[in-house]
């Protein structure tokens, strides 16, 4: 493979990698990342590739990914979300527990309306993704948004009220 081919997007924005990333293409995805260090990666709705694997809930994609470049769990698309925040978005605690573990910091790391991985998790109910991310990061409850809104408020505000024991 030509690893300049790697780097062309499409009419719409998107490269080869998030294509195959957001397809769950694991031997295509796993051949580009071998090929070449091209950081174009992403898609026409701002995303990366390691936000389309979450998204897509293709796991191994989101596993081979952080296994090629830890830095990308730092890098926000839409709204300036980062994986963990659509992971928890999404219920998915495998995922926020796997990426917690490479690094509690994107815990803290606030979307353009200063929502917090936790606030969403809070906002729709799920438990096991609180329970998570509070387990990595014991003080991550007491974020505010830009209201002064903690995630206790989110939970009542979104009537989930079943998380609100976890605190």
């Amino acid at each position: 493979m030509d690893p300049k081919l790697a780097s062309i997007e499409n009419d719409a924005g998107e490269s080869p990698k998030y294509l195959a990333a957001r397809g769950g293409m694991f031997e295509i995805l796993n051949q580009i990342l071998k090929s070449t260090a091209s950081s174009a990666h992403g898609g026409s709705d701002g995303r990366t590739a390691l936000h389309a694997a979450v998204v897509e809930k293709h796991f191994d994609i989101v596993e081979a990914l952080l296994r090629f470049k830890q830095q990308l769990i730092k890098e926000t698309g839409h709204q300036g979300r980062t994986p963990l925040f659509y992971a928890a978005s999404l219920g998915q605690h495998r995922t926020v527990k796997r990426l917690l573990e490479l690094d509690t910091s994107i815990a803290y790391v606030l979307d353009k309306e200063g929502h917090s991985p936790i606030h969403v998790a809070a906002s729709k109910g799920h438990s096991s993704v609180i329970r998570e991310i509070i387990r990595h990061c014991p003080d991550s409850g007491e974020i505010c948004d830009l209201y002064g809104q903690n995630a206790l408020h989110m939970a009542i505000i979104g009537g989930t009220a079943h998380v609100v024991s976890i605190y």
